[in-house]
């Protein structure tokens, strides 16, 4: 009888991100369905946390150079998302006075 252990291991990928205060870019990079990763709100400013891939990086450089398109539809409800995002992240920060918020950007594959 032979037994074979199977060992499990965690393997840790750091994940680039690309942040931006930017609402109407981060309005179309999540119309586009890209991964937001995060919020973060310091001094009443969010900031939008994305993972970057080659594909964000095309699609931001396209947004700047006036080269993008997009579904109309889809841009309207990111829109929303993103203000229902901010209000809600102030109303929390408003119950949560003082609670620092601290992530790791880190995926287990």
């Amino acid at each position: 009888m032979v037994h074979i252990q199977i060992l499990k291991r965690e393997v840790k990928k750091i994940m680039k991100t690309y942040s931006s205060k930017d609402f109407y870019l981060s309005s179309f990079l999540m119309a586009n369905a890209c991964n937001l990763l995060d919020t973060l709100v310091e001094d009443g400013i969010t900031t939008f946390v994305f993972e970057l891939d080659d594909e964000v990086k095309k699609l931001i450089g396209n947004y700047y150079s006036l080269k993008s398109r997009v579904e109309p539809m889809a841009y309207g409800q990111a829109i929303r998302t993103l203000k229902n995002v901010i209000h809600a992240s102030k109303s929390n920060s408003k119950s949560n006075y003082k609670n620092e918020r601290y992530t790791q950007c880190a995926a287990v594959i």
